[in-house]
């Protein structure tokens, strides 16, 4: 995997032993589990059955590294339950309390020394009924390269 790559399926995997969702690399989840999914939103089956999610986005406002280090922020984008405006709320909470000042881990080849919630805001309700939201974290991590001097 890329170190991008090990980043999002180690916070993925530590979101899952967290008890905050199920993490599943093939993207298939039984009926009342939270997926977590990376940089998709899926649309959810007619059902409803696949309604609640966590979705993860890497973005990078910084463009760049600096000696090794470097700050990439995350989109965690959580959907609720149908008819159920207090469900995302309660999925953006365990995601917070699971991210927010976690430090000294090591996701694959990413060493993560700290992560910071940074804003979040509702986006209102799909066409499903579904409430959505948008939580950005900051991630401090060490990016090793043969190019990046110390």
């Amino acid at each position: 995997m890329s170190w991008t790559s090990d980043l999002l399926v180690g916070i993925a995997e530590h979101l899952a032993a967290e008890g905050v969702g199920s993490w599943n690399p093939s993207g298939i989840y039984a009926s009342g589990q939270i997926g977590v999914f990376i940089a998709v939103m899926p649309p959810g089956p007619a059902d409803g059955s696949g309604d609640r999610v966590i979705v993860l986005t890497d973005y990078d406002p910084n463009g760049g590294t600096s000696g090794g280090d470097t700050t990439p922020r995350l989109q965690v984008r959580c959907r609720g339950a149908r008819n159920d405006p207090l469900s995302v709320t309660v999925i953006k909470d365990a995601v917070r309390k699971a991210l927010e000042g976690l430090d000294a881990v090591q996701f694959g080849e990413v060493t993560v020394s700290g992560i910071n919630h940074v804003s979040g805001t509702p986006m209102g309700i799909d066409a499903n009924q579904r409430h959505e939201r948008s939580d950005n974290y900051e991630i401090q991590a060490r990016r090793t390269s043969a190019l990046l001097t110390e």
